[in-house]
């Protein structure tokens, strides 16, 4: 049998990642709690189990002495992917509860501990007298979600009452504002050895704040990004990474201060680390971690990459602007289908659903990737593509 990776959850926009391991001759082991994965189509194995069950994931690979690794891109399977990884190494992987980076309050708590620069921010409850006193403006931020949920701007005690009519929560951590410019970045530890795996831009819409495009590579200056680079290689340490991924959601000031907003025990989403980074030519995060957990591997891997991503190319991620209401369909992707400047169309709605906001992450309805040789060029793409899309509703 060969050498197989295991993944925990196989979404649509992780089509590259699979399609690399079936090259490259690696089995696929998958395990997704929809039926209906889209990926299992790639999948030598297929077990119709939640990313999140790690007990039943462990007694499925039990006795299965020839699964490399397990790999989950979303954040709450990322204690699945670590309890199973520390059996398949066979040794402590890393220190801290990973359950620290879900909740938001515990995470800041660890980062003042180990002296990470971060916003200073505190739990408040939806009946506190505090609400009143807030020098706004601050961020709200639900504890234990992700992808943008509920994240929005306050501005004063009156969107805070409105805040907690909106979402009913009973309680949010309260942040003050970061500013600066803001990135994606990602590295990983093998055998507590730190490698980076690449650097993105992130721009996001004011209120709510969700992120509405990207660039990869980061314009930042090169020093810039090494200083990110050892900050994210310090984080992993003092969270006790001997083996595995880390992200880390950053801002950096006007004075090249990095500030943490949070970091995870993955990569960054599969958008970014299995479409936008590779076609870059510059990175593919899981690949690199595999070319160096699995040396045997590194020769293979490396003359896919060369093969596949050549250009050294600028990538721009959009959202699909659009309405709320019951999704229709698209007029103008027969105008933009031939460009060469766009290098994809992801759609994650199907005809008939409902559109709501867009407020956080899961309710996009897609996104588009333009290539081209520079960042303004790729505005002026995205600007021209956005101008042909139409997204049709029903109100």
């Amino acid at each position: 049998m060969k050498d197989t990776v295991l993944i925990l959850g196989g979404a649509i926009w992780s089509e590259n990642l699979f399609k690399a391991l079936q090259q490259i001759g690696l089995r696929i082991m998958l395990t997704d709690i929809n039926p209906d994965s889209p990926m299992r189509k790639y999948a030598d194995e297929f077990y119709n189990v939640s990313a999140e069950d790690s007990n039943e994931i462990l007694n499925i690979i039990s006795g299965n002495e020839r699964i490399i690794i397990a790999y989950c891109g979303g954040d709450f399977a990322t204690r699945s992917a670590l309890s199973i990884n520390q059996e398949l190494l066979k040794k402590k992987i890393v220190n801290e509860n990973p359950d620290i980076f879900i909740d938001k309050v515990k995470m800041k708590e660890f980062f003042k501990k180990a002296n990470i620069k971060t916003p200073e921010g505190e739990v408040i409850s939806r009946n506190s007298k505090i609400l009143e006193k807030i020098h706004y403006p601050r961020i709200f931020k639900p504890i234990g979600l992700s992808g943008a949920r509920g994240v929005e701007v306050i501005n004063s005690y009156e969107d805070s009452i409105r805040y907690f009519e909106k979402y009913k929560y009973d309680s949010v951590l309260n942040e003050e504002i970061a500013y600066g410019t803001q990135h994606d970045v990602n590295g990983f530890f093998v055998d507590g050895n730190f490698y980076p795996a690449g650097l993105s831009d992130r721009f996001f819409s004011l209120e709510p704040i969700y992120p509405l495009y990207g660039y990869s590579p980061s314009v930042l200056e090169v020093q810039t990004q090494n200083k990110i680079y050892e900050s994210l290689k310090e984080v992993g340490i003092a969270a006790g990474i001997d083996t595995g991924p880390i992200k880390g959601d950053v801002f950096v000031s006007n004075e090249r201060n990095v500030v943490y907003n949070e970091i995870g025990f993955r990569f960054h989403g599969d958008i970014t680390s299995c479409i936008v980074l590779p076609n870059t030519g510059r990175h593919f995060p899981f690949l690199e971690y595999l070319s160096k957990l699995a040396p045997q591997y590194d020769k293979m891997i490396q003359q896919y990459y060369k093969s596949i991503y050549r250009k050294k190319q600028t990538i721009r991620w959009d959202i699909i602007r659009f309405s709320p209401g019951i999704f229709k369909g698209i007029q103008g992707m027969d105008k933009i289908a031939s460009r060469s400047d766009l290098l994809e169309i992801i759609l994650r709605k199907k005809k008939g659903d409902l559109l709501k906001g867009p407020y956080d992450n899961s309710d996009m309805l897609g996104y588009f990737l333009t290539a081209n040789s520079s960042h303004v060029a790729c505005e002026q793409s995205a600007n021209e593509i956005h101008n042909n899309l139409k997204v049709e509703v029903d109100v």
